[in-house]
C-alpha cells in the first residue's frame, strides 16, 4: 500500500489505512526495522549520550569555576609596607608633579579592562582628571580586585611614572589593596 489514509474519525484498532477504513493516526503504522538500521541507531544513541555526558561534565565545571576562582582570590591578603614612604595625598590634576613619587589618589573608576589573569588597567577619575592605574600580578588576583566594578569609589597608592610615550602619566600600583566598606584603598 503507497497511500495511507487518516481521519479524525477512523479507528488505530479496526482501521487499515485504506480510504473505506482509515486509520485514526499514524502511530499505529509499524514498520520493521533491519538489523543494521538497529545497529546504526544503538550506536548513535551512544555517542550522542557521550557527547551529552561530557557536555554535563563541562557545564559542571564552567559552572563551578568562577566560585573556586572567587574561592582562591579570598586567599589572597596583603600587608602594608611599612619600609615605603608615607603616601603624598594628590588630585588628579596634579599628577604630572609627582611624577616617581608614591601617592595616594581617590576616585571612581571610569573604566575597568583585565588582561588575563595578571594583568588590570584602571581609569580612575575624581572630576579633577584621568589617571590611569595599573594592577599586576596578584594585586588583580586578589577578592577586592576580581569584584571591581565601575562607579566604585576607590583609592590607590602607589609609585606615578610616565608611560613608554612619555605623553601621560600613570600610576603604577606596587602595594596591597583592601576592601572596606565598598572603599578600596591600596595598604
Amino acid at each position: 500500500m503507497d497511500v495511507i489514509y487518516i481521519s479524525d474519525k477512523g479507528n488505530d484498532g479496526t482501521g487499515d489505512g485504506s480510504e473505506e477504513n482509515p486509520l485514526k493516526t499514524l502511530l499505529q503504522e509499524w514498520e520493521e526495522v533491519s538489523l543494521n538500521q538497529r545497529k546504526k541507531a544503538a550506536k548513535a544513541f551512544y555517542v550522542e549520550l557521550a557527547k551529552k555526558s561530557d557536555r554535563d561534565k563541562l557545564d559542571t565545571e564552567n559552572a563551578e569555576r568562577p566560585v573556586k576562582n572567587l574561592e582562591e582570590a579570598k586567599k589572597i591578603v596583603f600587608k602594608e609596607d611599612q619600609s615605603l614612604p608615607k603616601p603624598k595625598v594628590i588630585k588628579m590634576k596634579d599628577v604630572s608633579q609627582s611624577v616617581g613619587e608614591r601617592v595616594k589618589v581617590e576616585g571612581w573608576i571610569h573604566r575597568l579592562r583585565r588582561q588575563g589573569k595578571s594583568l588590570m588597567i584602571v581609569i580612575l577619575r575624581d572630576g579633577t582628571g584621568y589617571l590611569q592605574c595599573l594592577l599586576a600580578d596578584a594585586l588583580c588576583q586578589s577578592y577586592d580586585a576580581v569584584t571591581l566594578t565601575t562607579e566604585a569609589t576607590v583609592a590607590f597608592f602607589g609609585v606615578v611614572k610616565y608611560v613608554p610615550e612619555g605623553k601621560h602619566v600613570r600610576l603604577q600600583i606596587f602595594d596591597p589593596i583592601v576592601i572596606e566598606r565598598h572603599y578600596y584603598f591600596l595598604e
